[in-house]
């Protein structure tokens, strides 16, 4: 076969395999794929699973037991779990309890409260990769790009396992869609739109009071928002009159959302402002000290304060790596809670491991040289949003360390919303790099199938896993069991392991 035959046959089959990789029953294939490999988890492991899913279940129960978004008591069996009133218990687990009060009208087992919880976040996150994929395709970033970024996103093994417990980050992830896709959607207009605009604050305040940690969005889209209508009214200040868009009926809609929602926001974040002088009042602020010494949460704190002097303190340098690393070892790796012995981690599988963090670093570096998917401000702004998050979330473990000089809470699962972003724009950044070589483009995209089938996704979780992790059910168990059977002849493991 000639050259000229070969690169004709290699251009049919990338034209050929782009048509699948971008058509919407692939985007379809990827959704279906994740509600598996989530499901499967859901339905396998028993309560609580990690990600503090026995704070999430108790939370949604004591909500289930009245019909206000406001607590304004809290039983003493849960302050292990510190103070649940002025957001501690958030709006998640107010509207799952609707669910949990539909399922106790005809049972009040537990299992079945609980998969039927993690079943209702599966979805919500399902949902959240349908949105993600339209607003990579609202950007402009073509399809086979976008499923195939959706499609590493979900084989990352934290993220079926984070979609599979009862956990508000499951309704972190639509709306953060949500409230992207509508900036995406505003910043792209050559018009004001004033129902968007206050559609946009009513997604950022409700989120807000999903998950605290939406702040830094919700701070740097907005400000990024003002600074490009701000612009485009300078641009256009002459047509003042024709670059606003107003619709009366979307206008009063949103308006009225945006209302309600800014009530329900200041109803928390503004008591406590107006009680405590900060967002987030701290457990002795609003319960006893005696109370608050069954927190787990505040006498682990407190025994890492009082110990802090037998550990030393590590550099700026240094402490990014140690950052840097525990996030991709928390992208890779399972684990479960057991009775007595606590939190059990299991490494992550060796192949899968290096792929993430050789990937991670040639990713950031094509974007870094990358200079197409840079222009645009609707790229400027995932990008802002993505730079701002990671940043707060990174200055929030770093300052932890400084008073504790011990690495807590470094969970990847804080950035999930922006990882999509993430894995586009390097994608994006490589195809630009491989423009004219197709036979590479092939061979590295087969190369990264073959290297994500070691430990990708659920591969990972039922490797790692033992009968002791599964819910008592011989089914659940020898399942799980033959499962893990065919796949060990294929996955290459630790021999430690």
């Amino acid at each position: 076969m000639t050259y000229m035959q070969s690169k004709k046959l290699f251009n049919k089959g990338w034209s050929n395999l782009k048509k699948v990789l971008g058509s919407k029953w692939f985007t379809v294939a990827i959704i279906a794929l994740f509600v598996v490999q989530a499901g499967w988890i859901a339905l396998s492991f028993r309560y609580p699973m990690i990600y503090d899913e026995g704070f999430h279940v108790d939370a949604t129960r004591l909500f289930s037991q009245q019909l206000t978004p406001w607590l304004s008591s809290q039983p003493e069996r849960l302050d292990t779990y510190g103070v649940l009133s002025n957001g501690g218990a958030t709006l998640f687990h107010y509207l799952t309890s609707f669910l949990l009060r539909a399922v106790n009208v005809f049972t009040q087992n537990s299992a079945i409260e609980v998969i039927t919880l993690r079943m209702a976040g599966v979805f919500m996150a399902a949902v959240g990769l349908y949105i993600y994929t339209k607003l990579f395709e609202f950007v402009g970033i073509p399809r086979h790009h976008a499923n195939l970024a959706v499609l590493v996103f979900i084989l990352l093994p934290i993220v079926p396992f984070v979609a599979a417990t009862v956990n508000y980050d499951n309704m972190l992830f639509p709306l953060t869609g949500l409230f992207l896709y509508l900036g995406v959607r505003i910043i792209k207009s050559s018009k004001v739109t004033p129902h968007l605009l206050l559609w946009i604050l009513t997604v950022g305040l409700l989120t807000s009071l999903v998950k605290f940690t939406f702040m830094p969005v919700f701070a740097v889209g907005i400000l990024y928002i003002a600074w490009s209508q701000i612009h485009l009214i300078r641009v256009r200040g002459n047509e003042y009159g024709r670059i606003i868009e107003l619709k009366k009926r979307p206008i009063l809609l949103s308006g009225t959302a945006l209302l309600i929602s800014t009530l329900l926001f200041l109803s928390v974040y503004g008591v406590n402002i107006y009680r405590y002088g900060s967002l987030q009042p701290s457990c002795d602020q609003v319960l006893t000290e005696a109370r608050c010494s069954n927190s787990y949460l505040v006498t682990r704190r407190n025994n890492a304060i009082n110990t802090v002097d037998t550990r030393s303190l590590v550099q700026m340098p240094e402490y990014f790596s140690l950052w840097a690393t525990q996030m991709i070892n928390w992208t890779n790796m399972t684990g479960t809670l057991q009775s007595g012995e606590g939190l059990i981690t299991k490494d992550p599988l060796p192949i899968l491991y290096a792929t993430v963090y050789f990937g991670s670093l040639v990713g950031l570096v094509l974007v870094g040289r990358s200079t197409g998917i840079l222009v645009g401000k609707e790229y400027m702004f995932l990008y802002a949003v993505t730079v701002g998050l990671t940043f707060a979330v990174f200055l929030q473990n770093y300052g932890t360390y400084l008073e504790v000089r011990y690495p807590y809470a470094i969970q990847p699962r804080y950035l999930l919303t922006v990882i999509p972003v993430i894995l586009v724009a390097c994608i994006y950044s490589a195809n630009q790099l491989l423009a004219n070589r197709v036979a590479i483009k092939i061979v590295v995209l087969f190369g990264l199938g073959l290297l994500l089938t070691q430990g990708g996704g659920l591969t990972t979780h039922i490797l790692k896993s033992d009968e002791s992790w599964y819910w008592d059910n011989n089914n659940v168990v020898n399942v799980n069991n033959k499962a893990r059977d065919i796949l060990k002849p294929f996955v290459k493991e630790r021999e430690d392991n």
